[in-house]
Order: C-alpha cells, then structure tokens, then sequence
C-alpha cells in the first residue's frame, strides 16, 4: 500500500503547493507585483502577513508531501533492478530531494521576511527603516539561495523523467508524463542557459518561463500521482 499512499500524498502535495502559490500575496492573485522589485515584493507580503505566513506554511507542507511521494513511493522502486535508467531514476530523486529541501529553507527565510514586515509596521521611525531594510535583505538572500540550487531543478526533471519513462513499457497517460517532464527539464535547462549567459533588459521574461514550466510540471505530476494510486504498470511494487 506504500505506493499508493505515496500517490495521495503526491496528488495532495502538488494541490497544496500550487494553491499557496497562487494565492501568495504578491504573485498572480493577491496584489501581484514584479518578485525581482524587492520593495514592492516585501510590501505585497507586509499588506497581508497573515496570508503570507499561512501559505508559506501550506508551501512548506505541500513540499514535504512530495518528497515523502517520491522517497517512501517511487525511489524503493528503483531497487527492482541495476539498470541505467534505474540509476538515473535514483539519482533524479536524490537531485529532486535536495531541490525541494533549499526551496523549504527559502520559505522559512520568506517567513522571516514578512516577520521583519510585520515589526516595521508598528516600530518607530527609525527602527521602522531598521526593520525593511533587513527585511529586503533577507529577501535577496533567499532569492540567492534560490537562484544557487535552481540548475537542480532541469537536470533532476529530465533525470527523473527518463527513469520513468523506461519504467513503463505501455504508451499510456503515465509514460506521456513522464516524457513531460523530459521536455519540461530540457526547456528549463535551456532558459537557466539564456537568463545566465545571454544578455537581456528583461530578467522577468525568464521567470515568467520557469513559472509556465513549473505549471506544465504541476500537471505531469499528478498524472503521476494518480497512476501510483491506480497501481499503473511500471508504478507498483511488483511491477
């Protein structure tokens, strides 16, 4: 039943954190505002902290969800065998795990922000600046953090997705997933190349292209979820 509670917890994960991104104050719904402006971004989160520290919460929660999914649920799979594509396999979700670990560290570091948010609101004068220039500090440095570990992110995708897809043998819904992800991990490989090496008055075009990414992503992960509930071939403990 392992692989099927690893399903839920994936399918519920992956709700959970794209919810919370969605309703973040500052990003698509809630006020949304340039995230690369850091004033206007730790103002979006000062207007609403409750909200922020709530789906800051909800991010964290859901990203717990999903390393549990792949760690408890697929990653035992890859002992049915010594197969490249099993090392592949098994190593994407090493590369995944770490990936998500620094984007919870980045979501507590949010939580400080709008902490520091909330003191400068009710602080004098003075200590009013104190508080918003430490808080878009800490801000820069989660985007930095962020921006460290996110060549994780395409190299991981495209290593997960190609154990995967030589997991399931059928052309189904699964297997057209996981070949998303294939191309979910080459697009965002090439767009890290371009925002890093090519020049551009525009850095939110690129994370414009991460964030449509991450949504394509969002998608080919509950196929996979589902699948692992179902019990689809190649997504089974006998399989």
């Amino acid at each position: 039943m392992t692989i099927k509670h690893a399903g839920i917890a994936l399918i519920i994960g992956v709700a959970i954190s794209f919810v919370s991104g969605l309703l973040f104050p500052g990003n698509v719904l809630i006020n949304p505002v340039d995230q690369l402006d850091y004033s206007q971004a730790v103002g979006a989160m000062a207007d609403a902290p409750t909200l922020a520290h709530t789906m800051i919460f909800l991010s964290i929660l859901g990203m717990l969800l999903i390393v549990f999914a792949f760690v408890a649920g697929i990653y035992p799979l890859t002992a049915q065998g010594t197969s490249v594509a099993n090392t592949l396999l098994r190593f994407g979700i090493i590369l995944s795990v770490i990936e998500w670990s620094i984007v919870i560290v980045g979501q507590g570091m949010r939580h400080i922000v709008v902490h520091l948010a909330q003191r400068a609101s009710s602080a004098g004068a003075e200590d009013q600046l104190l508080f918003t220039e430490v808080a878009g500090e800490v801000y820069a440095s989660m985007i930095a953090v962020f921006m460290s570990f996110i060549p994780l992110f395409p190299i991981a995708t495209i290593l997960v997705g190609i154990g995967l897809v030589a997991r399931i043998s059928t052309m189904n819904l699964p297997k057209v997933a996981s070949y998303g992800l294939v191309v979910m991990g080459i697009a965002g490989f090439i767009t890290y190349i371009l925002a890093m090496f090519a020049p551009s008055d525009e850095p939110t075009t690129y994370l414009t292209v991460f964030n449509t990414l991450l949504f394509f992503g969002t998608f080919c992960f509950l196929v996979l979820g589902y699948s692992m509930w179902k019990g689809d071939e190649g997504l089974t403990e006998e399989s």
